[in-house]
């Protein structure tokens, strides 16, 4: 039986040119001291953003740390200020880099689904003519805006992974909510420039009868 300690820590902020381009960078790091058998038939799932969507054999007071090797960490991006503070909404839509729309697409993550900030995350990154495919909710910013404001605040939700590419953000998440079953989530964000225009989302819970000790995520 493998016993082991790891000790981990640091957090600090620099301006790099990196594969987002020229961000700010936040890495975080916890201390956590690890004093358990490793066992790798129960996985668990990586809430935190900064981590590739790795995941961890056991979890510690809340915090996940990587046991896999290599340790690979994952800046968490913020929007630079020249970005993020040349206008109060980047829509209508204006030409932007891929690396930006990236940017973008982290801020509104931060702003709706862990700050909960439905007008404002909506407002500022989000098209008036917003297409929704969710089959609860119609199309339409102020549509949007109107369905999430009052129950948003209701559900939890824990980041399992995320992406960008051409164009097209994804983050599948595990969300949860009082006296309900938790279900896994996927939600997809088309963007057009600086503005995201277009979201898809599918939701799944987990079977009484699942077999599968890491089903869903």
């Amino acid at each position: 039986m493998l016993w082991f300690a790891l000790l981990v820590w640091g957090r600090g902020n620099e301006k790099s040119k990196s594969r987002f381009g020229n961000v700010d960078e936040e890495y975080h790091m916890v201390p956590v001291l690890l004093s358990k058998p490793y066992d790798p038939g129960t996985p668990k799932i990586h809430p935190v953003d900064h981590f590739d969507g790795f995941r961890s054999p056991f979890d510690v007071d809340n915090d996940r740390v990587l046991h896999e090797s290599p340790l690979h960490w994952r800046p968490v991006v913020t929007v630079s200020a020249s970005l993020s503070n040349a206008q109060t909404s980047y829509c209508p839509s204006r030409p932007a880099t891929e690396a930006e729309q990236q940017q973008i697409f982290e801020e509104f993550y931060q702003a709706l689904w862990v700050k909960k900030d439905v007008p404002g995350a909506f407002n500022k990154h989000v098209d008036v003519n917003y297409i929704n495919h969710n089959p609860y909710a119609t199309s339409g910013r102020q549509n949007a805006i109107n369905a999430l404001s009052s129950i948003w605040s209701g559900f939890k939700f824990t980041l399992a992974n995320k992406g960008f590419s051409n164009g097209v953000g994804w983050l599948h998440q595990k969300m949860e909510s009082s006296g309900q079953p938790f279900q896994a989530v996927v939600d997809i964000l088309r963007m057009n420039g600086t503005c995201i225009m277009e979201h898809w989302d599918v939701a799944q819970s987990k079977p009484s009868g699942s077999q599968n000790p890491i089903a869903l995520f």
